[in-house]
C-alpha cells in the first residue's frame, strides 16, 4: 500500500509538518543518505538516484509510485518539501553505516589568497 501525504498551505507554518513529511519518506525505506550526507532514492537493487535538485524530488513524489501526495500541489509545496528534506536530511538512515561520514568540503578557488595572508591597510 502506498502511503498518502496531504499538503495544505498551512503546513508551511506548522512546526511538526517537516517531521511528519520526512517520517513518511523514511517509512518507505527507499530514501537513504550516503556518507556525504546527501539524500538518495532507491530505484532498484543497487541503483540509486541522487536527490540534488527540487525538480528531482518533485518528479519522484508526483509520480505516485512511492508516496501519493494530495492537496495544494503547486510550486510553493515543492519549495516546502525541498526545504524540509534539506533541513532533516540527517535523520534519514545511512546507506552504508560502516563507511565513515565524509561531508563534502568546498574546493578552494584557483588563485585565491588565504585569509591569513591578505594585507590589511
Amino acid at each position: 500500500m502506498i502511503p498518502v501525504y496531504t499538503f495544505t498551505q498551512r503546513d508551511a507554518a506548522d512546526r511538526f509538518a517537516p517531521k511528519n513529511f520526512t517520517d513518511l519518506l523514511i517509512s518507505t525505506s527507499r530514501f537513504l543518505r550516503d556518507q556525504h550526507q546527501r539524500v538518495q532514492f532507491k530505484l532498484d537493487d543497487g541503483s540509486w538516484l541522487l536527490i540534488d535538485r527540487k525538480q528531482t524530488l518533485k518528479e519522484i513524489l508526483l509520480t505516485g509510485d512511492v508516496v501519493r501526495v494530495e492537496g495544494d500541489l503547486d510550486d510553493n509545496a515543492v519549495d516546502c518539501w525541498w526545504l524540509w528534506l534539506a533541513a532533516r536530511r540527517g535523520f534519514f538512515p545511512r546507506m552504508n553505516p560502516q563507511l565513515p561520514c565524509e561531508p563534502i568540503k568546498p574546493k578552494p578557488q584557483y588563485g585565491a589568497i588565504p585569509a591569513h595572508l591578505v594585507r590589511r591597510s
